[in-house]
C-alpha cells in the first residue's frame, strides 16, 4: 500500500474507498453511480493500529477490482488516499489498506466508491471510527532522524530504499527482497548516545505477510531482545549507549519484510 498525503493546507477530510478493475488507475466516474453494496460483499472493517497513526480497512467485493482509500476528518474526502499495497497490482476480492498518518485520539470518515470491469461505477456505503490514544514516548529526541544506514541485508527497489525507514514518513517504508526471518538494517548515529528506546513500525502486505512480530536491536555489539513488534507504533524502552544501531528481524509472516519508520530515541 502506498499512501499519499494532499496538500497540508486541507486541514478536514473524510475516508472513500474507491476500487478499478483497471490496474493503472481509476476509470472515468459515469454520471449516474450505483449503490456501492451492489459491489460489497459486506460492509468494511476498519481496525485502528496501535499508536493511533494509521488503522487497517479491510472490504470484500463480490468480484475482482483494485481499491482505493480516501480518508479525513470530515465526510468532504480532501486529505489523503491508500491503496492496496500489493507490489504486483492487480484486481482482486479481498482488499487491505493500511491508513496513514492519521491523528491520534481522532474520529476518521470513510465512503465506498468503484468501477467493474464493465465501467459500472459504485458510490455509498461510509461510516466512522476513532484512532487510539498517541503512545507514551521514551525520553530525548529521535536520533535516527539525522542517523546513516550503513548496512541493509536487501532492498526490493529504490522504491523501497533502506533509507525510507528513517526519513520521518510512514508513508514510505523500507522493503526487503523476501528477506522474511533474516532482515536487517544498521544506523550510525553519528555519536555515541545514551539510548532510552526504540519505535518500530513493521511494513505490511495486504495477504498478510511481511509482517515483523519481534526484533532484535544490537547496540555496538551488544544484543538487547527479541522484543514483540505488532502493526502499528511498537515502541520498545531501552537502557544503552553507543553509537551503531542494528534491529534483526527474529520472527515474522515471511516474504518482503522490513519497515515503514524507524525511531532510535535518546540524547
Amino acid at each position: 500500500m502506498r499512501c499519499v498525503r494532499w496538500s497540508s493546507v486541507l486541514l478536514t477530510a473524510s475516508l472513500m474507498v474507491g476500487c478499478s478493475a483497471a490496474a493503472a488507475g481509476m476509470p472515468a466516474a459515469a454520471a449516474t453511480p450505483l449503490p456501492a453494496d451492489t459491489l460489497l460483499d459486506g460492509p468494511p472493517k476498519v481496525s485502528p493500529e496501535a499508536g493511533g497513526a494509521s488503522a487497517l480497512l479491510v472490504a470484500h467485493t463480490k468480484f475482482r477490482a483494485n481499491c482505493r482509500v480516501y480518508f479525513g476528518t470530515t465526510p468532504a474526502a480532501t486529505d489523503g488516499w491508500a491503496t492496496d499495497n500489493g507490489m504486483s497490482g492487480g484486481p482482486r476480492m479481498i482488499h487491505k489498506a493500511v491508513l496513514l498518518g492519521l491523528r491520534p485520539a481522532t474520529r476518521y470518515w470513510y465512503r465506498f466508491v468503484g468501477s467493474d470491469a464493465s465501467g459500472r461505477n459504485y458510490a455509498g456505503v461510509g461510516g466512522s471510527f476513532r484512532t487510539g490514544p498517541a503512545p507514551h514516548l521514551p525520553g530525548g529526541h529521535d536520533l535516527a532522524r539525522s542517523a546513516r544506514v550503513t548496512a541493509v541485508s536487501s532492498e526490493y527497489s529504490t522504491d523501497y530504499a533502506a533509507a525510507n525507514a528513517i526519513d520521518g514518513n510512514p508513508a514510505t517504508e523500507w522493503s526487503t527482497k523476501g528477506d522474511g526471518d533474516h532482515a536487517s538494517i544498521t544506523l550510525d548515529l553519528g555519536h555515541r548516545a545514551q539510548l532510552t528506546g526504540v519505535g518500530f513500525r513493521t511494513r505490511q502486505m495486504s495477504d498478510g505477510s511481511s509482517i515483523v512480530k519481534a526484533i532484535n536491536v544490537v547496540v555496538d555489539g551488544h544484543k538487547y531482545g527479541p522484543f514483540t513488534t505488532t502493526p502499528g507504533l511498537s515502541v520498545i524502552k531501552l537502557r544503552a549507549r553507543g553509537r551503531m544501531v542494528r534491529i534483526d528481524v527474529v520472527h515474522s509472516t515471511g516474504g518482503n519484510t522490513g519497515a515503514q519508520d524507524i525511531a532510535v530515541y535518546g540524547t
